[in-house]
């Protein structure tokens, strides 16, 4: 599978989980077997900040490549500024958080609730392809909530903002099929990856109800995607040998 210029050798890319996919995390799901790795969510803002708790949250090693620096935020400037420092820090990929549904998140725009501002997302993502040369993707959900299910009119904006790296005919981005009012419900809705992706034409990664090896061919065998994320954080977390 393509990522825009990275080609996965293995199907299976370890999901941005926060608390618990830091470095040391990440190196050991890699060694065992996973295609790509993703860094817990950074804050934009505290990039631009200067934080340094923040900062050192970039922490890259080679053992771990291909590997992508996940970043959550509101404002396009702010975003493309911030994917500017985490290309220099020497990530492979950048990946933009429309999907995590906690309060303290949404309650200021950031993550899920930019699926209610599709526009809003389709500036922030074109500000940030304009800003750097690495693949730049996007996560997010079936939609706000269950009378919102937008994800396809999200994926098109994607399109239009040019997602992918530059000079790469195949796109993706990294799509979490449920809605936000769901949380971490495992609520599967094949009608809307299906037809997202027949839409489309991107390669779609599918996230969400991995608990471990058994689940994996399911989803190769329901869903019409070439890659599959194991995010499942208490079991993962417990027996990262499930990335084997």
């Amino acid at each position: 599978m393509k990522l825009g210029n990275l080609e996965l050798n293995v199907p299976l890319a370890l999901a941005p989980m926060a608390g618990i996919t830091d470095l040391p995390f990440r190196l050991i799901c890699r060694r065992l077997g996973c295609g790509m790795t993703v860094s817990e969510m950074i804050s934009a803002k505290g990039l631009l900040y200067n934080n340094v708790k923040t900062k050192e949250m970039l922490a890259i090693d080679d053992g771990e490549r291909p590997t992508a620096i996940q970043l959550f935020g509101s404002v396009p400037d702010e975003l493309a500024r911030a994917a500017k420092i985490v290309e220099a820090s020497g990530a492979d990929m950048i990946d933009l958080n429309m999907g995590c549904p906690v309060p303290k998140i949404v309650n200021n725009g950031e993550g899920s609730a930019l699926m209610k501002n599709p526009q809003l997302a389709y500036e922030i993502l074109a500000a940030m392809v304009d800003a750097v040369q690495i693949p730049v993707t996007v996560k997010f959900r079936a939609g706000w909530d269950d009378d919102n299910r937008n994800a396809v009119e999200i994926a098109l904006a994607a399109e239009r903002a040019g997602v992918a790296a530059p000079a790469e005919v195949t796109e993706d981005w990294l799509m979490a099929e449920r809605a936000r009012e769901l949380m971490w419900e495992a609520h599967r809705r094949t009608d809307l990856i299906r037809f997202g992706k027949w839409i489309s034409g991107y390669n779609w990664t599918y996230k969400g109800g991995n608990f471990g090896g058994q689940d994996l061919p399911s989803h190769f065998n329901i869903f019409p995607v070439p890659s599959t994320e194991l995010a499942t954080n208490l079991d993962l977390q417990q027996n990262p040998g499930y990335a084997r």
